[in-house]
């Protein structure tokens, strides 16, 4: 049994308006270009959350005496 061949999105449909095919195109274009944007902002919010995780983690170590901020001459 032979896989149905997937037809691309952004492929000319047969008897479509060539202006109507590039506003369809380019719709899909932005979205996938927001949904990648979206993505890599909250990846970053992550990175951000996390930094600021590991500051709180220093600050209470160094209120605690375990860690010293006292430079070494």
């Amino acid at each position: 049994m032979k896989a149905k061949k997937q037809k691309s999105q952004l492929a000319i449909r047969q008897g479509e308006d060539p202006i109507e095919h590039l506003r369809r195109v380019r719709a899909a274009i932005l979205e996938r270009f927001d949904n990648d944007v979206y993505k890599y902002g909250a990846y970053l919010r992550e990175k951000e959350k996390e930094h600021q995780d590991r500051l709180v983690d220093v600050e209470k170590l160094r209120k605690l005496g375990i860690i010293s901020t006292k430079k070494i001459p």
